[in-house]
């Protein structure tokens, strides 16, 4: 039932969207936050910057701006690059437009005034040409990584003795916002990266994203993800970032990032575990890892009900869970103790649960595992039940590896039942009530009638 409710909205959608546009055509980004209250704004680990204009923008992701009034506080994110209207002290009213961003891409800019100077940014090599559309002359110098990965391009704000002031790694997939040479001031573009907004929120491009989700298909440009909490601390090596995460306690640990990558974090910021150190797609196996089967488990039903958010599709969200519990009902084992798995092997989650319990009460050791996640066919191969998998796919090895093992499918689950013709296992046909004696039930009504 679940998969059929996540199924049947996904032809409907792939046919609208053919016929009457995409999710694309109808996108209509919020780019602005309004203050929802009266009060006093203040800010927290928000750093900005003045422009020669008087408005503020913002130099981290990390900041909040928070409305303080009489009986609560309002906390809004601000993003990175937003432009912001609203001072600390200053006093607003419900209604007051506080700041605005670009939905569309995340910028690079300037803290400092200065000269831009290229380095490495070479045409054909680090840096190609496109036209902004078939009718313009107009030109928009793009970013490439460097096939022999040798060069790698920056740009340096140096001041009138040549001295760098402030330099920025520029990420592959950039837009280049300023010339060589070219005069900047405080809060100035650099360059921004183009987020991916309408290949992956458009259900026909949004589909493939679904399935990706649904397989953990490892992906194609992952992030690197903190695995602890602590303060990051940024050097420049001579080909990467190194991000060291210092916690309060405990050892730090380092990342290698790529200096093709966009580095999201900055210098002494508070990193928590599972946040995403630079740009790239967030690997669903890094997050278990991580933050556990209940983080990947939102992560995933999120993920997927935002795509068919966008389309004003309401599915309910027991129909993602559900799916979601099936692909964690594996365990690794790690270390077998005293039971009668081996290390390595991948067994169903209840299985060991109850071989751990009947190892402890004769004394044994319990064994240790860990959870893994598996895309909907794996678990749909590797299920308890061989008559349920032999009917799903690879039928003449489901069956051979079952007759080699001699295993015994004892029937548990509702497809399996269905197969061989008995009463599924569910509402009536529920094992407890097959020895239920209606004829004694129905002479004691009588009995109690007379």
């Amino acid at each position: 039932i679940a998969a059929q409710s996540i199924g049947e909205p996904g032809t409907q959608l792939t046919l609208k969207t053919f016929h009457g546009g995409g999710a694309a055509a109808r996108i209509a980004e919020t780019t602005q936050k309004q203050a929802v209250a009266a009060g006093k704004i203040s800010y927290e680990n928000l750093r900005v910057v003045e422009r020669s204009d008087g408005t503020l923008v913002s130099l981290n992701a990390s900041g909040r701006l928070i409305i303080s009034s009489d009986s609560r506080r309002h906390h809004f994110n601000v993003p990175l690059g937003s432009r912001i209207f609203v001072k600390e002290g200053n006093q607003v009213n419900p209604g007051d437009t506080m700041f605005e961003w670009d939905p569309y891409s995340t910028p690079i800019i300037s803290s400092v005034a200065g000269a831009i100077k290229f380095h490495n940014i070479i045409h054909g090599v680090t840096m190609r040409e496109d036209y902004i559309d078939e009718f313009s002359e107009r030109k928009q110098r793009v970013i490439i990584e460097d096939r022999k990965r040798i060069v790698f391009p920056w740009v340096h704000i140096v001041d009138k003795k040549g001295k760098v002031k402030e330099r920025f790694s520029l990420p592959t997939g950039a837009y280049l916002m300023v010339k060589d040479g070219e005069q900047i001031e405080p809060g100035d573009l650099i360059a921004k990266i183009p987020e991916e907004i309408t290949k992956s929120k458009d259900i026909t491009g949004g589909l493939p994203r679904v399935e990706e989700l649904f397989e953990c298909k490892r992906v194609k440009n992952p992030a690197v993800i903190s695995e602890i909490d602590g303060i990051a601390q940024i050097k420049e090596e001579k080909d990467y970032w190194a991000v060291k995460i210092i916690p309060e306690s405990g050892k730090s640990k380092t990342y290698k990032i790529s200096y093709t990558k966009y580095l999201k974090v900055t210098n002494n910021q508070p990193v928590q575990a599972g946040d995403s150190l630079c740009g790239g797609s967030i690997d669903p196996h890094d997050i278990l890892k991580v933050k556990g089967t209940m983080a990947v488990m939102e992560f995933l039903v999120n993920e997927i009900k935002g795509v068919y958010r966008i389309q004003d599709v309401k599915i309910d969200d027991k129909h993602f869970e559900t799916i979601v519990r099936q692909m964690l009902q594996r365990v690794k084992i790690e270390d077998p103790g005293g039971t009668a798995f081996v290390a390595g092997e991948i067994v169903d989650k209840r299985a060991l649960m109850r071989e751990n319990e009947r190892a402890q009460t004769e004394g044994r050791k319990p064994a240790t595992y860990h959870n893994i996640l598996l895309g909907i066919t794996r678990a749909s191969l590797s299920t308890e039940s061989f008559f349920s998998a032999a009917s799903f796919q690879e039928t003449t090895r489901v069956l051979s590896e079952a007759a080699m093992e001699g295993k015994i499918d004892y029937l548990e689950g509702l497809k399996e039942n269905v197969l061989v013709g008995k009463l599924i296992p569910a509402g009536t046909g529920l094992r407890q009530y097959q020895f239920v004696d209606l004829a004694e039930e129905e002479k004691k009504s009588e009995a109690e009638a007379v």
